[in-house]
């Protein structure tokens, strides 16, 4: 008696075959794929169930053992060194490093949002100076900072500000 066994990826049948009762199933096509989806990446494992000699009609369907995929994450400086990088699975969180301040410096925040991680990341430190109070310095100064429409001066807040000044730009004015 002849026996009809498939082999198959999903809903595509790869392979048929009558064979004859006591004959081993030998599947001859490339290697079984399946895509990759943003968390998991596939590896075909097998067969299910398990390829047997021929006792009767049989369809073996592909299994993949899923990799959950891994990003990297790279932390810099606000002067663009590297601080940190990481390899965060997906979904998961990196962990913020120390971020190194200069003297009259101070750190406000993320450029990036990474408790979440689907793909690599490049996360800038932005730090920002603190105003010092001296007989020398002026209250104000004639800078424009464009974000802003009122002058600067030693107590504006940038927290409202879309863009918060590179610490480079702070206390710097194009009229000195």
């Amino acid at each position: 008696n002849k026996y009809e066994v498939s082999f198959v990826n999903g809903d595509v049948e790869l392979q048929k075959q009558s064979l004859v009762y006591g004959t081993m199933p030998k599947y001859d096509g490339s290697t079984p794929t399946k895509a990759a989806t943003a968390k998991y990446t596939y590896k075909f494992h097998g067969w299910n169930p398990d390829v047997v000699s021929v006792t009767g009609a049989a369809v073996y369907t592909a299994v993949f053992d899923s990799i959950v995929n891994k990003f990297s994450v790279v932390f810099l400086s606000s002067e663009g060194d590297i601080l940190d990088e990481q390899t965060v699975a997906y979904g998961d969180a990196a962990k913020a490093p120390e971020v190194p301040l200069g003297k009259n410096q101070k750190f406000v925040r993320w450029s990036k949002d990474f408790d979440n991680v689907t793909s690599n990341l490049i996360v800038l430190a932005i730090v920002q100076d603190i105003p010092q109070s001296s007989s020398s310095t002026p209250a104000s100064s004639s800078s424009d900072y464009s974000s802003s429409s009122t002058p600067a001066s030693s107590s504006s807040d940038y927290s409202s500000s879309s863009e918060i000044p590179s610490s480079s730009s702070l206390g710097s004015s194009s009229s000195k």
